[in-house]
């Protein structure tokens, strides 16, 4: 791993760290800029410490900038910039704001019950809710972590490179963002983030362990998915990384992948193909696990930023230009749903059995695919 001295904005987010979900992230960037600004201008900018200031409440919460959305049960829980978080009981039609102790950028969620939920974002910040996304605490932050990562570099007798690499993590402060969680028990769960950084808990987060020793990543490539299949774990990232471990040791070995661009996200079809996507409508998929791949064709260069399987079994990504794509052959093909009034869409959610939520830069879009249908997208 090679990482330097990073710029670091009001929120704990570092500049200049590569690319974080293509163009979308510089959205974030330049709102997270001028609000930088706007403190230095009132004075305030070397006393502000986003992991300590708790989100401030605002009625333009659900039109902010969000970077995710799930579900809490029936509930839909979103989030994004400085550290707003909403949720909705109507299927995304209104929205309240939950109470959440950081004012960095929320990067992911993820609810294993309906009450327990985690989130992870800029800083470093593990979050964890237990009242189905209403109110959050602070679990861990980039500084705790840093600490954890050089304490096992030192029990591991690691060589020098990963033992100067965590001495360096820690000089740098909570600088370096997690950008996804997934917890496969309410106990059980894992978190990973820019320049390989992963951890995992075994007691509901009241301890983290690092697990940066087991994944084979000697150049610190960024972290972006998790994927579980009952006890495999896939996980993609930039540079065309994608890791399969398994929950028994959490050992990860590097796939060999036909891209050598950035992965944002992992889909597994009901039938369990694979299907990891990413930069320019790069999509391929795998029958057995990732040993082999076939190019999927978008019939489109625009960024694929999420994916699911909705209610119907319909594998489903969205892009960077606010396109819905679905393929009911397994994700063998696609065919294109433009929603009107695209957004650059970040994540969203099949709610009920056509109800998409989606949240982007220009915060939550409520949209019921069919309508607005565009043909095959090639």
């Amino acid at each position: 791993m090679t990482h330097k001295k990073k710029l670091i904005s009001r929120t704990g987010m570092p500049w200049g760290w590569g690319i974080l979900k293509g163009f979308l992230e510089i959205l974030v960037v330049a709102v997270l800029l001028s609000e930088g600004a706007s403190a230095q201008e009132a004075g305030v900018i070397d006393t502000f410490d986003p992991l300590t200031t708790p989100a401030t409440q605002t009625f333009r919460a659900s039109t902010s900038v969000l970077l995710a959305v799930t579900q809490a049960g029936n509930r839909v829980v979103a989030a994004g910039e400085r550290g707003i978080i909403i949720y909705s009981d109507d299927g995304g039609n209104s929205w309240k704001q939950a109470k959440v102790p950081v004012s960095v950028a929320i990067t992911n969620m993820d609810f294993p019950t309906g009450k327990s939920g985690w989130a992870v974002g800029h800083g470093g910040a593990v979050l964890n809710s237990e009242d189905g996304g209403e109110t959050w605490r602070l679990q861990m932050s980039g500084k705790e972590a840093a600490e954890i990562e050089l304490q096992a570099a030192r029990n591991g007798n690691s060589k020098d490179r990963r033992l100067a690499d965590a001495q360096r993590l820690v000089s740098d402060g909570p600088d370096k963002p997690l950008l996804d969680v997934k917890f496969w028990t309410p106990q059980d769960g894992m978190v990973v983030g820019a320049y390989g950084l992963a951890f995992v808990t075994h007691d509901g987060g009241k301890t983290w362990n690092s697990i940066m020793g087991g994944i084979n990543n000697p150049k610190g490539k960024h972290l972006y998915k998790i994927l579980i299949d009952q006890q495999t774990v896939f996980i993609a990232g930039e540079q065309g990384a994608l890791y399969r471990g398994n929950l028994t040791d959490l050992k990860f070995d590097e796939l060999k992948t036909p891209y050598a661009g950035t992965f944002f996200g992992l889909v597994q079809t009901p039938k369990n193909a694979l299907i990891v996507f990413g930069l320019r409508g790069n999509a391929y998929r795998s029958e057995d696990q990732g040993k082999s791949w076939q190019k999927i064709d978008i019939g489109s260069s625009i960024t694929l930023t999420s994916g699911l399987v909705n209610q119907r079994n319909e594998i489903c990504l969205a892009d960077a230009a606010g396109r819905l794509l679905f393929s009911r052959d397994e994700g063998k093909s696609f065919e294109l749903d433009i929603p009107p009034n695209p957004i650059a869409i970040n994540g969203f959610v099949s709610v009920g059995d056509k109800r998409i939520v989606m949240a982007g830069a220009a915060g939550i879009r409520i949209f019921e695919p069919g309508k607005n249908k565009k043909g095959d997208g090639k």
